[in-house]
């Protein structure tokens, strides 16, 4: 049967299985293989039973089906690695595309946190000094701090109140000072801890390149994986096909419904010449044509010389001259023509 039959319907009662081909159409089994006759045919097909056999609808449907798979692995099997390649680009971009977005959305929310801690420790800096200032122009500081340089020139009074004051923090400069000094370790501590989550987010955005690159040469791998098995699974469906068709050949050669011929260059040529009644324009069957019409003529004067000569071979006005010594006339007053 021709390679075009994909599936065969279910036939009507007293008639030969309808074949659905690769567009769908239903055509007579009979109609569709040629050479071969309508026994043949059935003999063929008898070991299929009709419950065996789908429905014309469900015929085409399969028809369907088996048209876009072989439709689908032939664009594999075609561009299958580069649409794979072109699809694992693409979600390779878009994952980090995305990766990139959190990414800088993270940073710029602590470039944000640290923006407003330098904002606010220069307003706490500039807060502290206005007040220190304020506070030198009180009596009371100016009173502390004359009893504390008093203390400070006069030895005697230096050793023996110096650590008192020290301890209750009479000298309001002094007190100053040490304030101005913890200000400035509690803005250090809040750089270091602002740098310490940029760390943190640096370390953070590697683990992430290198997790979202593993990721990706992992995708890529299944992927290559996934084409490999198609493309071993379209060959094997190949040599199923040309299995198939090799033992479909095999029984119809047993059932001597099909003869293999060796055609040698120039059979088809001369055999669809001699099929169509036409023979090929050359030079030799030219002169063949040719040859056979002088035989031909040649044929008719020696017919009609036996009938002159049968009559008697008398000369008269019919254009031919008394043959001597048994001789043949020479023919017609045209002459004949000479062979090539």
């Amino acid at each position: 049967f021709p390679d075009k039959l994909h599936t065969v319907g279910k036939p009507a009662p007293g008639h030969v299985a309808k074949v659905i081909d690769e567009d769908g159409n239903v055509l007579s089994l009979s109609r569709y293989v040629k050479g071969h006759k309508a026994a043949a045919i059935k003999a063929r097909l008898a070991p299929l039973t009709p419950a065996d056999l789908p429905s014309v609808e469900q015929a085409k449907e399969l028809s369907r089906q088996r048209k876009q798979a072989c439709s689908d692995t032939a664009k594999g099997a075609g561009s299958g690695e580069s649409d794979s390649a072109a699809d694992g680009g693409a979600q390779a971009a878009l994952l980090r595309e995305a990766v990139s977005k959190t990414q800088a959305k993270r940073r710029l929310a602590v470039a944000i946190r640290q923006q407003e801690l330098l904002t606010r420790q220069q307003a706490e800096r500039l807060a502290l000094h206005a007040a220190q200032e304020a506070d030198k122009k009180r009596l009371l500081f100016r009173l502390r701090s004359a009893v504390a340089d008093l203390i400070e020139r006069t030895p005697g009074l230096r050793s023996v109140l110096r650590p008192l004051q020290q301890t209750t923090g009479l000298d309001p400069r002094e007190r100053q000072r040490l304030e101005a000094e913890a200000l400035a370790r509690r803005h250090a501590r809040e750089k270091l801890d602002i740098e310490r989550e940029q760390r943190v987010l640096d370390r953070l955005e590697r683990r992430e390149a290198r997790s979202m690159e593993r990721a990706i040469e992992r995708a890529q791998r299944q992927q290559l994986e996934r084409n490999l098995a198609h493309d071993a699974a379209h060959e094997a469906a190949q040599d199923a096909a040309l299995k198939a068709r090799q033992e479909f050949f095999d029984a119809a050669k047993d059932q001597q419904l099909w003869k293999h011929r060796e055609w040698r260059r120039g059979d088809v040529p001369e055999e669809f010449n001699q099929a169509g009644g036409l023979e090929r324009d050359t030079d030799e069957a030219r002169d063949a044509e040719a040859l056979r019409k002088y035989e031909a003529e040649d044929a008719a004067l020696d017919e009609f010389y036996e009938e002159w000569k049968r009559g008697g071979g008398i000369s008269g006005d019919d254009g031919f001259d008394t043959p001597d010594d048994g001789m043949k006339p020479e023919g017609p007053k045209r002459g004949r023509r000479r062979r090539r």
